[in-house]
């Protein structure tokens, strides 16, 4: 076997024979001879699964190459190369014996791409293809919660069914609670259905009334970490009582409750017949925060009739209600 060629190049070679008489003539090859292995450098590797992350490490698997090119093959070779740029990186500093491989020092939240090449003794061949760009992150790790999908005031109307609706997202999964008026927890029951089906959460108001009206909020909890999201909770509504001719006696206060959507409080006029029913010493008016309340004090017969009452916000008008009363006499 002759020592130290170098690939690819050309060689004559000559043999003598050595007696104690001395050295024959010699016998020279009929063409010159390329020095090459008698093999190639093998294939790209197959496949490549990242089966291990943490918050600085992935870990690598991939397939031999359909081809090893003729000869065993002695190792791999791991690159990487960062978020957009166009340099491969090489990670390991002597040849990987097996098809599985973990890349240290990573920048955490980071983009990385990864390929492997195969070598035999012909070489290294090509490399595999790259990778899905991936950010480095462990996925174990604690994320707070956050909405996706927040939760919108609501309206609806009453005795149906009303539903408020979010998506949200953390790790681990958060755990969900329900408020209503800030401080009074919802739960499961003949009131309310609670679901959460992945991401998206649900509550489900049955036979929805005027207690109903006010605001919600949701909580998504994770050890110490919290998202909240208030949402308001309104519904026209159209009390049967007030549908026909309502009868008061006379003497008796004639109170009527008229529910409204809007923010700020109103400012309420009351007319009945053209007059400004405020001045009316029988009258007052109470206005909260989702209804406005007429008190007529010792109904007479001049209380009868249609009552316009206009409820007016910053912007405008936004609510019209009326009413017909009838006095009996005793």
């Amino acid at each position: 076997t002759v020592p130290s060629l170098l690939d690819g190049h050309e060689y004559d070679f000559r043999v003598m024979a050595i007696n104690e008489n001395g050295t024959s003539e010699p016998l020279r090859s009929t063409a010159p001879t390329t020095a090459k292995l008698p093999f190639k450098p093998p294939g790209a590797p197959g496949q490549r699964d990242m089966t291990g992350m943490t918050n600085n490490t992935v870990t690598l698997n991939w397939e031999k190459p359909t081809s090893d090119g003729g000869g065993p093959i002695t190792g791999y070779w791991i690159e990487k190369r960062e978020g957009n740029t166009d340099k491969w990186i090489p990670v390991n500093m002597s040849p990987c014996q097996s098809t599985h491989f973990t890349v240290p020092s990573l920048v955490e939240d980071h983009i990385y791409e990864f390929r492997v090449t195969a070598e035999n003794e012909a070489g290294k061949g090509a490399p595999s293809d790259a990778t899905t760009p991936t950010k480095v992150k462990d996925p174990n790790a604690s994320t707070p919660p956050e909405f996706l999908k927040k939760l919108k005031d609501a309206e609806g109307i009453e005795g149906k069914t009303i539903t408020l609706e979010c998506e949200v997202i953390g790790t681990p999964k958060p755990d969900v609670e329900w408020f209503f008026k800030g401080t009074k927890e919802v739960s499961q029951g003949a009131k309310y259905t609670i679901t959460n089906d992945g991401d998206k959460c649900l509550s489900i108001i049955k036979n929805a009334t005027s207690d109903d009206v006010d605001k919600y909020s949701i909580k998504a909890l994770i050890k110490v970490v919290q998202e909240c999201v208030v949402v308001m909770l309104m519904f026209d509504i159209t009390p049967p009582k007030y549908q026909d001719v309502l009868n008061y006696d006379k003497g008796e206060s004639i109170v009527i409750k008229i529910f409204y959507i809007g923010s700020p409080l109103v400012n309420v006029t009351l007319s009945k017949d053209g007059n400004d029913l405020t001045k009316d010493k029988n009258v007052s008016i109470d206005v909260s925060n989702r209804a406005i309340t007429l008190t007529n004090r010792n109904a007479d017969k001049n209380t009868s009739g249609r009552q316009p009452e206009p409820a007016t916000l910053k912007h405008g008008n936004i609510y019209d209600y009326y009413d017909t009363v009838e006095e009996i006499g005793r």
